[in-house]
This record gives structure tokens, sequence and C-alpha cells, in this order.
């Protein structure tokens, strides 16, 4: 019972921009991050294949996943004019650019024609206790969503004036023109008849585990012996 079987499959996500703000000096600072996993047993890529455009604004982010989602992340200050109560206010560009090859692939975030953070694929490489990880090959969604937690980061509640706005005037997807790929049912990583065979666990929002969907668990090798 697995979309493809012999084949892992990473649930990877990256993410364009996710809007924080730094409570010590309460600037606001934009997080884009890859999430993938496993990483080693401490969570952490091979720094030395990865790059910091400019150091007087972005930094490495400190947080580096859990057991079950690793992340690459890095922070980038922004400016107040960027937000819809900022003076001066106007839109700003957020976007990524990769390629998922397995020896030169990269992933490398921008903030308006600036780029921030380069992940090389070297990054991913084999590391103490697991092997080799690659730059994800998996079909993705687009997703906009304008949610708050407190498990995500601080929210000062008593200054924000709802009802708020996140306001996207446009979202583009360039491709090069021999490599164009807008499906989310690819032959070497098929989606549809995994998703049509197991309805509850993508149409039932109230199952938050696997176990609640009384499917089986897909297995591998390195745990179950098949």
């Amino acid at each position: 019972d697995h979309p493809s079987p012999g084949k892992g499959r990473g649930a990877p996500e990256y993410d364009v921009l996710e809007g924080e703000i730094d409570p010590d000096t309460l600037v606001p600072v934009a997080s884009q991050s890859m999430q993938i996993a496993p990483f080693d047993v401490w969570y952490y890529p091979d720094y030395n294949f990865i790059s910091i455009h400019n150091k007087l604004v972005t930094t490495m982010n400190t947080y580096t996943g859990g057991p079950l989602q690793q992340a690459v992340s890095g922070t980038t200050t922004l400016n107040h004019s960027w937000y819809s109560e900022g003076i001066g206010k106007h839109f700003q560009v957020y976007g990524y650019e990769y390629l998922n090859d397995d020896d030169d692939g990269y992933l490398t975030w921008y903030v308006g024609e600036d780029p921030t953070v380069t992940v090389e694929a070297a990054a991913l490489g084999p590391n103490g206790n697991v092997g080799r990880r690659l730059m994800s090959k998996e079909p993705m969604s687009i997703v906009m969503n304008f949610g708050i937690s407190n498990n995500w980061a601080y929210i000062d509640w008593n200054s924000l004036n709802f009802p708020l706005t996140m306001s996207i005037d446009h979202v583009r997807v360039y491709q090069p023109e021999d490599a164009i790929n807008l499906t989310c049912d690819p032959d070497d990583y098929p989606t549809l008849e995994y998703i049509q065979a197991h309805p509850k666990a993508y149409q039932n929002n109230n199952l938050t585990t696997w176990e609640e969907t009384e499917y089986d668990y897909p297995k591998n090798s390195l745990v179950h012996g098949c």
C-alpha cells in the first residue's frame, strides 16, 4: 500500500514567505524554508554548501525542525513599507529558483530581485547515520493562506487591528521550455491513484494522524523488513 513502491516519499514543503517579527527588535522578517525528511539525528544539513548572500539582512534560522519534518531556513529583514499599514506602502516580490538535479541541484530564495539564501544539493549529502538525500523531486501544490499562531512566532495581539488583509497581486511560475511539468501526478511520482484509493485521509479534515484513517501504513525495508 504505497504510492510508488521502492521509492521514498518525503512530503516536501518549500516556503517562499512566512512572515514573523523579531520579538527583541520588533523588526519584521521573512522566513524562507525548505522542509523535508530525513536529516541526521541532529537535524543539520552540511552548511558548507549553504550560502547567505547578504549577511547584513539575512541570517540562518535557529529552527532546524523535529522528528517528522526537518528544515533549512533563513530569515531576512523586511521593510515596513511592504506592509499594508506601513508608510509609503507598496508590493514586494518573493520567490525562489529551484533545480532538482541530483548533483548540481539548488534552491535559491529571493526578496525582490535580491537572492537571500542558496541551498546546494550537496548540503543534503550523507551524514552520520543517514544516507544521501535528494533535492525534492515530488509534485508540490501552491498554497497561499493567512494563518497566524503563537506556535509559529511571537504575536503582539494587543497591537493588531482586525480584520487584517494579505494582498497578493499575482503568482507566476516559470519553467524552461524543454522541461515544462505542470502536473500533480507525474509518472515517476504518481499521486492520483493513491489519493483516490484513500479518500478518508484526504477529505476528512478531522483526521490528524494516519492511524485514524484505518488504512495500512506504508512499509519500508529498514523498519518493517519488507
